[in-house]
């Protein structure tokens, strides 16, 4: 297949190391290296009203559309999920091993005590909670009490969320197993791929929309519609389109290790990010379209709004790109890595970051408009790779401050090591990308 690569760095190696190695790949849990701090994993909910995602800082917070705090949860460890909405309530995991309903108002409904990390995100349909566990177990919960309705043990951790269609259900583990379930917990077909398949699939139709995907997984019905293909990325190299009846593969394409990054849909083209640092374009015969470089990684699952990628990078920056041709149209640089994903509403973008804060950028504007600072100063640690703790600092105190909203950042921020400062924005509409200049930051050596 032929397609364009858009703006690659000169003498910018393939990255195709990563956190979890390929050849010596075991089943083990592989962020207990992660430590406490101010960091954002959680991917935000968003609505007219509020803004909310959980933290490693233990809490759960609730922000207005000015970026004041409305009300925080606490739980016990880490929220790594992502919050689900269904009618006025919010389903969300976390590490402390339970599963909360807090209504918007951040009154606790209940919590569902699961005895295992949940860092997966909830999927709800007709009053039923779909989620998974770091024990490799996908459960099927009551939204009203929590209780558990049947699981199914899957033999290996459960890391993002899954889709729908037709009374089936699409889950994948960290060891490569990819199962269509039926609504009541009999598995259909499953897949075996050669490593982790653990980012959201995406269904779509016959008439190619979108049926369920990480960005659509409340429904009050299951979804229905005929001739549906499951798209999903994986360790072991490609992304993959699927009959989603009986599991015949329909394409596949390289697109080298794809973790957390889940498949967005768009005018007929699904858009992921890959571990190699590439945010890939590709059409629905499976053909790459064009591919962007960013300088590292990328976890988190792009957003495409009015014809705009929005991608994040552990580069730490956020890109923009045109949807059509893959031109850069700016960058936004944080602090930190960008793992959890972005998400545009209302002429904004909300991004979360390893640097602690909470972003709302002005998309027409590129402007800065809030950031909201979490209650722990530091970042959480990481250490390198995540399956060796070599070198875990000493263990500091976990201290909780006021949480702030700072506004008027667009001048502000530390600088990096390319001289860049953080918290602006880089890039124009068709600007070249020059490998070596500093437009991308160095890449983690892991």
């Amino acid at each position: 297949m032929e397609y364009e690569e858009k703006q690659p760095a000169a003498g910018f190696a393939r990255m195709t190391d990563s956190d979890f190695g390929i050849t010596d790949h075991q089943p083990k849990n592989r962020i207990a290296s992660i430590s406490i701090g101010g960091s954002i994993f959680s991917t935000p909910y968003i609505s007219k009203d509020i803004i909310v995602f959980g933290c490693n800082d233990t809490f759960i917070y609730a922000l207005d559309n000015n970026g004041e705090k409305q009300w925080s949860f606490k739980t016990n460890d880490m929220v790594f999920s992502s919050p689900t909405s269904y009618g006025e309530s919010l389903i969300i995991g976390s590490h402390d091993g339970f599963v909360y309903s807090i209504d918007k108002s951040g009154e606790l409904n209940w919590k569902a005590n699961i005895g295992t990390k949940v860092y997966g995100t909830p999927m709800i349909i007709d009053g039923v909670i779909y989620v998974g566990s770091e024990n490799g177990i996908f459960r099927a919960m009551s939204l009203d009490d929590g209780k558990e309705i049947w699981r199914i043990i899957t033999g290996d951790e459960i890391w993002f969320s899954s889709a729908a269609v037709n009374d089936s259900i699409f889950i994948g583990n960290h060891s490569g197993l990819f199962n269509c379930i039926s609504k009541d917990g009999e598995v259909l077909w499953k897949f075996q791929a050669g490593n982790c398949t653990i980012s959201t699939p995406l269904v779509i139709d016959k008439s190619n929309n979108e049926v369920s995907s990480f960005n659509g997984r409340s429904f009050s019905t299951f979804p229905k519609a005929k001739g549906c293909r499951v798209v999903f990325g994986a360790g072991d190299g490609y992304t993959r389109c699927f009959d989603a009846d009986n599991g015949r593969l329909i394409w596949k394409v390289f697109t080298n290790w794809i973790g957390g990054s889940a498949p967005f849909f768009y005018d007929k083209k699904f858009f992921l990010g890959s571990y190699d640092g590439r945010i890939y374009s590709i059409d629905l015969s499976g053909a790459i379209k064009w591919t962007f470089q960013t300088g590292n990684k990328i976890i988190s699952s792009p957003f495409v709004s009015n014809g705009i990628v929005f991608a994040g990078s552990s580069d730490s920056n956020v890109y923009a790109l045109d949807s059509k041709s893959g031109d850069l149209i700016w960058r936004f640089l944080t602090d930190g890595e960008i793992i959890s994903s972005p998400v545009a509403f209302n002429n904004m973008i909300y991004l979360g970051s390893w640097d602690g804060h909470l972003y709302a950028l002005s998309i027409k504007d590129k402007a800065v408009i809030w950031k909201f600072a979490t209650s722990i100063s530091y970042p959480s640690f990481i250490t390198r790779p995540h399956t060796e703790d070599l070198k875990a600092p000493a263990k500091r105190p976990v201290e909780f401050r006021p949480t702030s909203t700072l506004k008027g950042y667009q001048v502000e921020g530390s600088v990096n090591e390319m001289g860049e400062r953080t918290s602006m924005f880089y890039g124009v509409r068709n600007a070249v990308y020059k490998g070596n200049d500093a437009y991308r930051s160095r890449r983690d050596k892991y």
